[in-house]
């Protein structure tokens, strides 16, 4: 929704208003809803080393998905991590795309065979993502579920790190894994264990940020582990 249609709605109907507490009233609501979209959603770096370009281009990245979030939310009412992993992913590309980053999702590629992994083998990479200097192949997973133990935790990382693991870099291309968890569907006493099981593994990987459209509003988790060219 556009900030100032919503503006010029309320300021006119102020102004053709006779009755000084309506005006008021109108006022109060105006600025209040005009606060609340003027609130920029940023991603949180919860993890990771400030001065590297992942800390760097990833949370400008994020931000950028948080900020579209914000938008499905108020256009929609609706969390676009609350599905699934493709789903997740393909928001994410538009991110990065609207980031000014260049990015490709699902796509085929070369991987080490599973059970010879001198081996190769015509695979499928979740996730592309690169800067002027610098691009990572990211292999996801997601956790979306109304309850978040470090248990799971753990086991979707690792899928994802086994994953990342079978990719076949070439140049100056990165590996990473990725974990999304978004808490949309976790409620009250469920979702104050799951923010605890969440800022304790927050320790275990590589980067991790938080993203949230609004205050109050459930947050979305990522998780990274990040490998070096080999």
């Amino acid at each position: 929704m556009n900030v100032m249609s919503i503006e010029e709605r309320l300021t006119n109907s102020c102004l053709s208003s006779q009755n000084t507490n309506n005006n008021l009233e109108a006022l109060a609501k105006f600025i209040k809803r005009l606060e609340s979209f003027r609130r920029t959603p940023v991603a949180e770096l919860l993890k990771g080393n400030r001065r590297t370009v992942e800390a760097r281009e990833w949370t400008n990245w994020l931000s950028s998905a948080a900020r579209l979030a914000q938008r499905f939310e108020e256009e929609w009412w609706d969390d676009p991590f609350a599905y699934n992993e493709t789903a997740s992913v393909s928001f994410l590309t538009g991110a990065a795309i609207d980031a000014g980053l260049l990015a490709l999702a699902e796509f085929s590629f070369r991987k080490k065979n599973k059970d010879d992994r001198r081996a190769r083998a015509v695979g499928r990479i979740d996730f592309w993502l690169a800067t002027s200097n610098r691009s990572w192949a990211i292999e996801f997973k997601q956790l979306t579920d109304s309850r978040v133990s470090e248990s799971q935790l753990w086991e979707r990382m690792g899928a994802a790190d086994r994953d990342a693991a079978h990719v076949v870099t070439y140049d100056d291309m990165w590996v990473a894994s990725g974990l999304v968890v978004p808490l949309y569907y976790c409620e009250g006493l469920a979702r104050e264990k799951a923010i605890r099981a969440l800022d304790a593994f927050v320790q275990e990987c590589d980067y991790a940020w938080r993203i949230s459209s609004r205050e109050c509003a459930p947050s979305t988790y990522f998780f990274f582990n990040a490998q070096r060219p080999s």
